[in-house]
């Protein structure tokens, strides 16, 4: 995210990631996208379930192996606040990065 845009908002640092290159696939998913650019709403150690839930939707839906990973990573990462995930979180992980041990093109869709 573009540095110092933070404090005028989502919209700003999504439009400035846009310019410097970022996501400008027109034919990337949009459910996606938002997934990725939505800022947690979760405090230190609490977990934000409605974007939980909108990473989850954007999991499901047919991406580039490069979009994939991006939402399987940040699933993942969202999800530290809960304990009792970790094998969930592992898999997630596991999942995001085969592609790239495997030398998928980055391009390709999931």
């Amino acid at each position: 995210m573009a540095r110092g845009l933070r404090a005028a908002g989502p919209g700003a640092a999504a439009a400035a990631d846009a310019a410097a290159g970022q996501d400008t696939d027109p034919d990337a998913d949009p459910v996606a996208l938002l997934a990725l650019r939505a800022p947690s709403q979760a405090g230190f150690l609490a977990g934000d379930p409605v974007l939980v839930r909108l990473l989850e939707t954007a999991s499901e839906r047919k991406l580039t192996v490069t979009l994939r990973a991006r939402v399987l990573a940040r699933l993942a990462r969202e999800l530290l606040a809960q304990p009792d995930t970790g094998p969930r979180r592992r898999a997630l992980v596991d999942e995001a990065v085969a592609p790239a041990r495997a030398g998928a093109a980055p391009g390709g869709a999931c």
